[in-house]
């Protein structure tokens, strides 16, 4: 069973000894000395992906590089520093970089907010790079075997990347969690200026940590996995050096109802009249306090960013007037340029989208994120969950097994024995493909999975039905299908856009 050790003050190291690649190149744990080789290293690497000239992108990786190597309590990211890094050396040379970030996750039902919910620790690969004239070579396969066997060391049986597409599937990745996308609108569809009565909206501050806790772990009960945000990590996302986003609070009354969270940009004047993209900032993230209402609390918001982007336009009206509503804004369907946009992008499923179907008319597309697990370790640990799913099916008090086999890693797979509803877990002990045909012929509950498909029927981003469709190699049989679809149903399971 997996244990949460991603804010453990004392925890196994990462690489713990130097591995001699060839005669010249040395991959290691990073050191305190290399932050401004691996910073140098980020930034020429990864700003250079936005083009030669583009000072504020690689100024942005800069920053999310530092802050991911440095460690100082308050101001730097809370779980990780300089010892989360690999780095390939050819003598004084980087040629090669990775970091993975340990972060609290929780699994539960995702409907039932009776459900338990347990937590363990996800790894986060991050800034996976290596110099143009070391490609080929395989330096990211080793370090990712270094960064693989850390998450064994730390009881992780999760690992999420957000990253090109197909790679990492190379290394036991699969679609595993929703990504962006959502739903967006435009001048004509925005609320009425009365949706904004009796609201205020501002930026968050530390004194809102306890709020923005509370309400995160409640929303987090309507998703199968969620990331868990701790104080450290709202006051780091709150006053950390790294703000790609901000944080906001509505008010009603003077009473917190709701956090949301904004990239930091808004169309200028001349942006307005030079392009046709209009954009506003994208609402990244919305989540109401328990007690209240989306149909009243989303309208409201939405019609606060059309008069901030509107103050934005027009110099007769200040920022801060808006946030303190002293001033009555100019109403945006006139200030505003006809293609001026809002954005909610929250994912493919939210609350919001349906009960104001009419001020977001239109669909986002979004992305997956690639997610490896480990089932050893994941599935003990989250039996509570699932046989808290067994208890409200069909198959409550069952007493039998099921048997979960995957065909293209040639492995023994595992076996789910269900002793009167309750579970327990262990390792096969055949070879995959031989022992579904036996079992298939004896007619025993028994599933087969092709590669890393079973990666998101755990977490909820794929159907059961869905996976064997879109597989032939993919099979069931006895009541392995619908056992299946008990225990890990499809739900909504979608990381944060921008995790810190």
């Amino acid at each position: 069973m997996a244990r949460n050790t991603a804010r453990s003050a004392v925890r196994p190291k990462l690489c713990p000894s130097p591995i001699h690649l060839d005669a010249k190149l040395i991959l290691r744990r990073a050191a305190k000395e290399d932050r401004d080789k691996v910073v140098a290293f980020v930034t020429e690497i990864f700003g250079g992906w936005q083009g030669p000239d583009n000072p504020p992108a690689r100024a942005a990786f800069a920053n999310f590089a530092s802050n991911y190597f440095d460690h100082v309590a308050g101001a730097h990211h809370p779980t990780a520093d300089w010892e989360s890094w690999t780095v390939v050396m050819d003598g004084d040379r980087l040629a090669s970089c990775m970091a993975s970030i340990p972060q609290t996750w929780t699994y539960g039902d995702g409907v039932d907010p009776n459900s338990p919910r347990v937590a363990f620790t996800v790894l986060r690969p991050e800034l996976v790079g290596s110099d143009p004239a070391y490609r080929d070579k395989g330096l990211i396969r080793h370090q990712f075997a270094v960064h693989q066997a850390w998450c064994t060391a730390l009881e992780s049986p999760m690992q999420i990347i957000r990253g090109l597409r197909s790679y990492y599937r190379q290394f036991g990745y699969g679609y595993g969690l929703a990504h962006a996308g959502g739903r967006f609108g435009n001048v004509g569809s925005a609320p009425p200026a009365s949706a904004l009565a009796g609201y205020m909206c501002r930026r968050a501050t530390r004194e809102d940590v306890d709020f923005l806790t509370t309400t995160q772990r409640h929303a987090a009960l309507r998703h199968a996995l969620a990331y868990d945000w701790g104080h450290d990590e709202w006051m780091y996302a709150l006053e950390g050096t790294y703000q790609p986003h901000h944080y906001y609070i509505a008010e009603k009354d003077g009473k917190r109802v709701a956090f949301f969270k904004l990239d930091s940009r808004w169309m200028t004047k001349g942006e307005a009249a030079e392009n046709d993209k209009g954009t506003s900032p994208d609402v990244k993230r919305i989540e109401i306090a328990e007690g209240q209402a989306w149909t009243v609390v989303v309208p409201a918001i939405l019609r606060w960013l059309a008069e901030r982007a509107a103050s934005e336009l027009a110099t007769a009206i200040s920022t801060d007037s808006i946030f303190q509503g002293e001033t009555e804004c100019l109403d945006p369907l006139v200030v505003l340029p006809a293609n001026w946009k809002y954005r909610f992008e929250c994912g493919p499923q939210h609350p919001a989208f349906d009960v104001c179907a009419k001020y977001l008319p239109n669909i986002s597309e979004g992305y997956a994120k690639y997610t490896r697990i480990s089932l050893p370790l994941l599935l003990p640990t989250i039996i509570p969950v699932l046989e808290h799913r067994l208890a409200r099916s069909p198959f409550a008090f069952h007493t039998g097994s099921l048997t979960l086999l995957n065909r293209d890693r040639g492995d023994a797979g595992c076996v789910l024995t269900f002793t009167n509803g309750v579970l327990t877990y262990r390792a096969g002990d055949a070879p995959g493909d031989v022992r579904f045909k036996d079992r298939a012929a004896r007619g025993e509950d028994v599933v087969l999975f092709p590669s890393t498909t079973i990666v998101g029927i755990v977490t909820g981003y794929h159907g059961v039905q869905q996976v064997l469709e879109m597989f032939p190699d993919a099979g069931a049989c006895g009541r392995g299908r619908v056992l299946m679809e008990v225990l890990f149903p499809k739900r909504d399971s979608v990381g944060d856009s921008a995790m810190v």
